[in-house]
This record gives structure tokens, C-alpha cells and sequence, in this order.
């Protein structure tokens, strides 16, 4: 399945039996060259109290963190293959209630809980102070305006993003967690994101809740309204929206592209 280019491996754990993945079980799989290849893996089960529990895995077997793109996907797999006559859903992830809907072919909006306004502070990487805005929108995430970054004869699209992100993810201030990094640029009224995931250790073509992260860092520094609209590395469109409160951030919700790919079976 594909979130706007975030790719996953989902397991159908109400029609099928799944096995219990083990983090070796992940990594071989998400493995491009060598396995099916993806940013992670998602295994929808049986709920009690919802339509169905969502887990997720970072491709090296890493979970507990929410991801929204992940979300995104499964309630499209959701609609498609489990509830054809719903075509929106409640679920559980990470202890929580979700909810989301089909919004029009391929495309989902995943509605989260409140979420607090983020801290906008300076972190030193190396003799530059850059200032950062940190925010946990289900995972940790650092948003970065481009133009700060001072890269001459760079452009946003070319410049050599993954070094510069691997010194905010293994940032002193932020270990031993890590914290996801996205670097934003206004390009004549069109906002463009590059985000680096923590757990995938790598750029991935879009971060759901990075973009939301992106999102508020453009509403509560920027001055940005609602709806607001992103373009990932993928080039696909996220339409954002909430509502800005003194200290959070109400109703929020994140749309865009999301579509299963190809089903098949897997030995593992």
C-alpha cells in the first residue's frame, strides 16, 4: 500500500491469520532489493470496541509511534476489503480512538485527537544556532523553515538533505529517541516538505505527521489559515486542518493520496 508515496506491507489480521512479527521478520521484508520493500509495515486485527486495531512497525521493526500515512492506508484497505458499505471507520492504535473516511477515489482523511502547540527553540549544531520547531504529533518531529539553512547555490529539491537531517535526528537534545525531521519552503505560496523518519533512517517520499507538524509550525510561526496545503517529496497534495486554540490544536485532520498497490502472499 502507498500513503502519497510512503509505502507499506499490510497484514490482514481479521481475514488471515498473522504471525507475531519479530523485528528480523520487519527488516527482512521492508528490505528493498532483497525483500518486498517498504517504509513499514501495518497489520490491521480484530477490535472489540471498533471496526479493527491497527499496528505499525518502522522498517526496522521499531513501533509504538503513530503513523498517520499508515492510518491513511488502512482505511482505504478498510473500505476496500473489510467494510464496502462503510466508508468511514473507527479504529485503535497506540491505546488510542481514531476515526477516518474515503474521501473520493484514492484518497482518505485520517482525524486525530488534540494535539499541543509546539516549542519554537534554538538547537547549535555544530557553530550555528538554527531555530527549530518541535512539536509530537503522534511521533516526535522538528520542522525547519529552508531558507535558515543558508545553503547557497542549493536549491530546495537538490541540496544534500539526508546528512543535514541525520544531525537533528542524533542530536544530543534529542536522544536516545531521535526525532523525525522535516524541512519546509514556501515556494511562492506553494509549501513544499522533505521529511526524514527516524526508524526508516532514511528521506521517505511523505510523513503524515510531519506534514501535520509542518502545518502548525505554518499556523502558529508563520500566520498561515486553515485549510492548509502541502506537497511532499512524492509532488502529492495533503490538505490540513484544524483548529488553533491558546495552547493546542483542535479537530485536526490530514487528507490525501492513499491506494493499495498489489495483494499477494508472503512465507515468512
Amino acid at each position: 500500500m502507498t500513503g502519497a508515496g510512503n509505502d507499506f506491507i499490510l497484514f490482514d489480521g481479521i481475514k488471515n491469520n498473522t504471525p507475531d512479527l519479530t523485528p528480523a521478520m520487519i527488516q527482512s521484508i521492508c528490505r528493498r532489493g532483497l525483500g518486498i520493500g517498504a517504509d513499514g509495515v501495518l497489520v490491521v486485527l480484530p477490535s472489540k470496541n471498533f471496526d479493527y486495531k491497527l499496528k505499525y512497525f518502522n522498517s526496522d521493526g521499531t513501533s509504538g509511534m503513530l503513523c498517520a500515512n499508515g492510518a491513511r492506508a488502512s482505511i482505504i484497505y478498510a473500505h476496500a476489503k473489510l467494510f464496502p458499505d462503510k466508508l468511514r471507520v473507527a479504529f485503535e492504535c497506540c491505546k488510542n480512538k481514531f476515526t477516518g473516511k474515503v474521501k473520493g477515489e484514492n484518497e482518505a482523511v485520517f482525524n486525530l485527537p488534540d494535539i499541543d502547540k509546539g516549542a519554537y527553540e534554538t538547537v547549535a549544531i555544530r557553530e550555528n544556532e538554527l531555530k527549530v520547531y518541535l512539536a509530537d504529533t503522534g511521533a516526535p518531529q522538528a520542522v525547519i523553515d529552508f531558507l535558515d539553512l543558508n545553503f547557497t547555490g542549493k536549491s530546495f529539491d537538490d541540496f544534500d538533505f539526508v546528512p543535514f537531517a541525520k544531525k537533528i535526528r542524533y542530536h544530543k537534545k534529542f536522544l536516545p529517541a531521535g526525532i523525525n525531521v522535516n524541512v519546509l519552503l514556501n515556494e511562492d505560496g506553494r509549501f513544499k516538505i522533505r521529511s526524514f523518519e527516524r526508524g526508516v533512517e532514511d528521506e521517505t517520499l511523505a510523513c503524515g505527521t510531519g506534514i501535520i507538524a509542518a502545518a502548525m509550525f505554518l499556523s502558529d510561526i508563520k500566520g498561515e489559515k486553515t485549510p492548509i496545503e502541502i506537497f511532499s517529496r512524492s509532488k502529492k497534495k495533503f490538505i490540513i486542518n484544524f483548529r488553533k486554540k491558546m495552547t493546542n490544536f483542535e479537530s485536526v485532520s490530514l487528507r490525501g493520496h492513499a491506494a493499495i498497490v498489489f495483494n499477494g502472499t508472503i512465507e515468512i
